[in-house]
């Protein structure tokens, strides 16, 4: 894998890559399906709500989505569109006092989550399916050590005992390029640094080899180098393990180089999906094309002011009756104010929800 191309993205280069475009798509309304296939998970009509002085936010809406067997997906958009919302409501971590989650199914391995107990999930998390969350510092257990947090999840899910669960800790330790095994153990997380923290969140995710790993923006507040390591390690280890991923981020500039596929949401929805090479080459929906053209581009001559996407993401509290991206789009017609478009094939394996479609270069 080419991550030299992967780190040239972020300053802007070709957005084309050369992994095959081999999964599928699925719709959020039955009027799209995409190419059948045996899927690790597969997320129906999930919507989020939190509730809040009577009011409900509207985080999620409507969110269908399916990650087959082995594959890598990128779950993409700006802050606040709900990547990370829809990855907690998958795993049923989202606080039920305040959040309102609602979906046809959601399927993982066979097993519906939405049905099944709450001792029965536990033991799938951490088990069968990982997540490693955006900020390592206040994931970890600043009372244990980094030994003490690894070994738990192999003594809980594994039923190792501890002299087991240190070996292999050591082992994992050194699978993420962590040294000085016994030393690093007894460490607490503040004594590591940000890169390190992420290595160590990573081991405590691949510790019992799940097949379905979701890593929300791993990459968050390190430097370009330590991103690339990180990213590395990941691609490294999906391929070892055979698992598939799902990678939330807002830099496109580390999906190039890592996802096979790319959703793309803004304000709660699904707003384009499709193989990474087409999404990022040729993008179809005016918000793709927007982010995308945004990104400075060192194969370019710059003349005037970088472009932006106008205005201001919607209310989340509101009802949106037609496209929510329209207020901001330069191809709205007066459809996209009224009614909101289903996701649409524009190609293999690959739609867009948009009445109008742009077909313009990046």
């Amino acid at each position: 894998m080419d991550y030299a191309m992967c780190w040239t993205l972020e300053v802007g280069g070709d957005y084309r890559h050369s992994q095959a475009s081999r999964r599928m798509l699925s719709g959020v309304t039955p009027a799209y399906q995409g190419t059948p296939r045996h899927s690790v998970l597969r997320v129906e009509n999930l919507s989020v709500d939190f509730i809040r002085g009577g009011l409900g936010l509207h985080a999620v809406r409507q969110l269908s989505y399916e990650i087959g067997v082995g594959e890598a997906v990128a779950l993409v958009g700006e802050s606040g569109s709900g990547k990370t919302v829809s990855a907690l409501a998958v795993l049923r971590l989202l606080p039920s006092r305040t959040a309102r989650v609602s979906a046809t199914s959601i399927d993982f391995d066979g097993n519906d989550l939405t049905r099944l107990a709450d001792s029965e999930l536990r033991k799938l998390r951490g088990y069968r399916v990982s997540m490693v969350f955006q900020d390592p510092l206040s994931s970890l257990n600043p009372l244990m050590t980094i030994g003490q947090q690894i070994s738990e999840v192999l003594t809980t899910h594994l039923g190792l005992s501890d002299s087991q669960a240190a070996v292999r800790t050591q082992q994992l330790l050194d699978m993420v390029g962590i040294a000085g095994h016994s030393r690093r153990m007894r460490s607490y997380p503040h004594e590591f640094s940000g890169g390190m923290r992420q290595r160590v969140m990573i081991a405590m995710a691949l510790a019992c080899r799940p097949a379905l790993l979701i890593a929300d923006e791993p990459t968050t507040a390190l430097d370009v180098t330590v991103q690339a390591q990180i990213m590395e390690l990941l691609a490294n280890l999906r391929k070892e393990f055979g698992m598939a991923v799902l990678l939330i981020t807002h830099d496109i500039g580390i999906v190039a180089g890592f996802a096979d596929r790319t959703l793309v949401m803004y304000s709660g929805r699904l707003v384009e999906s499709g193989p990474t090479e087409n999404v990022l080459a040729h993008p179809r929906h005016p918000y793709t094309l927007g982010l995308l053209r945004s990104i400075p581009r060192v194969d370019r001559n710059r003349r005037g002011e970088l472009p932006s996407i106008r205005g201001m993401p919607p209310n989340p509290y509101d009802a949106i009756p037609g496209c929510a991206f329209a207020p901001r789009c330069a191809w709205a017609i007066p459809q996209c104010h009224v009614s909101s478009p289903a996701l649409e094939a524009v190609g293999t394996d690959w739609a867009a929800a948009c009445w109008v479609k742009p077909n313009e270069a990046v």
